[in-house]
């Protein structure tokens, strides 16, 4: 865990950072939904701040409330040689809504027990995420 501090408007903000998995900022579609309280089913979209392997972070207009599970789906593009588009899907609980601020754009952060891939990953998707994920940590090492 580490800590972060900023200032807004001359005040002082420390926070500590709590997750326990690496986060990768990706800007990919998101499409979530879940049941209200009437029992309607409510859906959304979004476009993703940050992914990790148990937790996505989605910039929407759409706030799901907080403690609600939620379905979601992350539309990855193609990786080379793909044809179709790879989703990330699963079931995710609501931590945080963050709303829209003046010249900030809202969303809300989830956490799940774990996300599946579709289609299934083979060999050959394997070694194509490998190096993606190789390029994603030499880009958060650049940041």
């Amino acid at each position: 865990m580490g800590t972060q501090s900023r200032q807004n408007g001359g005040q002082s903000f420390h926070s500590v950072e709590r997750r326990k998995q690496i986060r990768y900022r990706l800007d990919f579609p998101a499409i979530f939904s879940w049941e209200s309280s009437q029992r309607s089913r409510l859906q959304g979209e979004g476009v993703t701040r940050d992914i990790g392997l148990e937790g996505v972070f989605i910039f929407t207009a759409t706030y799901p409330p907080v403690e609600t599970i939620i379905q979601l789906e992350v539309l990855l593009p193609p990786l080379t040689g793909a044809r179709a588009t790879i989703r990330i899907k699963g079931e995710a609980r609501v931590l945080r809504v963050e709303p829209r601020r003046e010249g900030v754009t809202g969303g809300f952060a989830v956490l799940s027990d774990g996300f599946k891939l579709y289609p299934p990953v083979t060999d050959k998707t394997k070694s194509e995420f490998n190096t993606v994920k190789k390029l994603l940590e030499l880009r958060r090492s650049d940041e």
